[in-house]
């Protein structure tokens, strides 16, 4: 099997390594992989005097047309995307189960033309059994020891997709700014967003990354408004509090639940997406103060971005906790009526026993005389 490059940090990288070399089972693949299949991959390289477009290509065509020899581009691009639809190409068949696919020459690319670390194919190729979220960054210096390359990777999460989704990014710092970001299972909105921006505003640092995080915050608030509508329409069916029967009443509590769980899993990806948000402010500092040519008033609209999709994360937990405490509340008004169908059951058997009762006294009284 073919090796990986020197490590960079190989205190953290080591074991990422030795994770790549397991064997995976088909049912321990990461969500959407599917190593027969065929993945593609939309390419980005914005320049300012042309209109941006996607060019989708298969990921294995990837060394062909961006080769390794030679490879400074005759106009250096300021901004590469690469957004693969899937990991799948990182995995490969070995007898009767998978394996990270190291020979792959796509692979092999992305680690000599752009240094990409084991443990982002690590977080792309192996699945996630936990919620941890993973953010990290690698500074390169040059000789004279100073900042010249910033790397690393983020994960975003979102209710509705079952897996995970991964950026990431090299920032040239220094001399002439510039970035490159590779991505997997961003949602296809997020390309169209980024395809109505205007070039200029592509190549602010971290444009991108807030375009990410923008797209997975809404799907979260779509997440939301679903599990508020699925709460809201049982909190006004008055029919089914009227007529509620036991069965009923154990169907209501037990789809609440579901809907609570919905909440749980909001909240966590939403406070996940606060910790990236973070992450990404601590990126920004870095710029004005390792690139003399960027001022820090040239990063106050990047800044100001993340300080408001912050601030829509607060908003949306603060309706999420509204969320739970409105499910608490139905599930006690349905155990109640519950247990109010309970009592008149009861009452209705006392009643109905004290007939028997009565009756066979009489027929008692009868059989005497």
């Amino acid at each position: 099997m073919d090796k990986f490059p020197p490590l960079t940090l190989p205190a953290i990288e080591y074991e990422a390594v030795e994770d790549l070399g397991r064997e995976l089972k088909r049912y321990h693949l990461p969500s959407g992989c599917n190593p027969e299949a065929t993945t593609f991959v939309d390419i980005l390289y914005p320049y300012p005097e042309q209109t941006p477009r996607w060019n989708r290509k298969n990921a294995n065509e990837l060394p062909d047309l961006f080769p390794l020899e030679g490879h400074t581009d005759v106009k250096t691009p300021k901004l590469r995307v690469f957004l693969f639809r899937d990991a799948s190409f990182l995995l490969e068949r070995y007898r009767d189960k998978y394996r990270f696919a190291r020979g792959n020459p796509t692979v092999q690319w992305m680690q000599q033309r752009f240094a990409v670390s084991p443990l982002f194919f690590r977080a792309a190729a192996l699945p996630t059994f936990s919620s941890v979220q993973e953010h990290i960054s690698f500074p390169y210096r040059d000789q004279a020891g100073k900042a010249a390359r910033l790397d690393g990777y983020y994960y975003l999460r979102d209710c509705p997709y079952p897996g995970h989704r991964l950026v990431w990014f090299s920032h040239r710092l220094g001399g002439e700014l510039g970035s490159t970001y590779i991505t997997f299972n961003l949602p296809e909105a997020t390309s169209r967003a980024i395809m109505a921006c205007t070039p200029k505003a592509l190549l602010q640092p971290l444009s991108l990354d807030l375009f990410f995080c923008e797209g997975i915050l809404r799907l979260n608030q779509r997440a939301l408004w679903k599990s508020q509508g699925s709460l809201f329409r049982l909190e006004e069916d008055e029919q089914l509090k009227s007529s509620l029967t036991p069965e009923t009443a154990a169907a209501t509590v037990t789809h609440l639940h579901g809907v609570a769980r919905a909440f749980h899993w909001l909240r966590a990806d939403l406070c996940d997406l606060r910790r990236t948000l973070h992450f990404l402010c601590s990126i920004a500092d870095k710029f004005p103060l390792n690139s003399p040519q960027l001022s820090v008033g040239e990063m106050d609209s990047t800044t100001e971005s993340l300080k408001y999709l912050k601030s829509q994360i607060e908003v949306i937990l603060d309706h999420q906790s509204a969320g739970r405490e409105r499910i608490s509340t139905q599930i006690a008004l349905f155990f109640n009526l519950s247990n109010q169908l309970d009592s008149r059951t009861n009452l209705d058997i006392a009643r109905l026993t004290s007939e028997i009762s009565i009756s066979t006294q009489h027929d008692s009284s009868s059989m005497i005389t």
